[in-house]
């Protein structure tokens, strides 16, 4: 694995400013009303509440089992060897609806060969993408000889109010990726991309991460895969062992 080139943690109190900013300003365009600062609440992606403290993290000699215990309460359970994937949200403004307005935070802490943390980085969603470049860099290619299912949910809008999702399944093969999902509306499909129709894999030219204003935890993260030669584009959320996996696909076709 290439080196991790880590900034030391920042202070959460910055995060939280700059995550308010960013939240109010999201808040006025998408809900159309004012927002108020209130006092941070921080939980996992479930909604149960979280008190995060990273000030026990040294690297060099923090230890895996240390980090395992200390951030349990956030852990993704990606199960990588190299790194930890922790991820929670918080909360600094109040809609003038009365309802907290939420932003998603991903930690991934990575380990020497033997278990000791070498660096971390506290980044949002639209950071990930650059940073599990990183950290996945030397790890074996995916076994493709058998197409791998992957859950996705399809339905933003449906998540973000607390609705039953329309779930679909994402097929990932060596030459061909495809989406189906037998429940999707005609006008769903096509906002998604989830058509049902196979992706050469050849045309897939990338992956990004979004961040938006939630009005809860989302334990959902929204990736949108790029096709080239159109405009098609597949939209999906997905937990973060199924982003991995998404990821490392989409990168070994690149």
């Amino acid at each position: 694995m290439s080196s991790f080139p880590f900034d030391r943690y920042r202070s959460d109190f910055k995060l939280s400013a700059r995550l308010a900013v960013v939240l109010a300003y999201a808040a006025v365009l998408i809900f159309g009303c004012g927002v108020v600062r209130v006092p941070t609440r921080t939980a996992d992606p479930s909604g149960n509440p979280q008190t995060i403290d990273l000030r026990f993290l040294k690297a060099g000699s923090t230890t895996r089992a240390e980090v395992s215990l200390n951030l349990q309460g956030i852990d993704s359970h990606v199960n990588e060897h190299g790194f930890f994937w922790g991820r929670w949200a918080s909360s600094s403004v109040l809609y003038g609806t009365g309802v907290r307005g939420w932003g998603d935070h991903n930690i991934l802490v990575e380990f020497d060969p033997q278990g000791i943390v070498k660096g971390w980085m506290v980044t949002d969603d639209r950071g990930l993408s650059t940073n599990l470049d990183q950290l996945t860099a030397g790890d074996p290619p995916l076994n493709l000889s058998h197409p791998i299912h992957a859950h996705v949910e399809l339905s933003y809008s449906q998540i973000n109010e607390g609705k039953s999702a329309v779930s679909g399944d994402i097929v990932l093969m060596g030459r061909y990726l495809e989406c189906t999902a037998t429940t999707l509306s005609p006008a769903l499909a096509e906002s998604s991309g989830c058509t049902g129709s196979r992706i050469p894999r050849n045309n897939i030219i990338g992956i990004a991460y979004s961040s938006i204003a939630d009005v809860r935890p989302d334990p959902f993260i929204r990736a949108t895969i790029h096709v080239g030669g159109s405009k098609h584009r597949l939209k999906v959320a997905v937990d973060p062992p199924t982003l991995l996996v998404l990821h490392r696909y989409i990168r070994q076709t690149q």
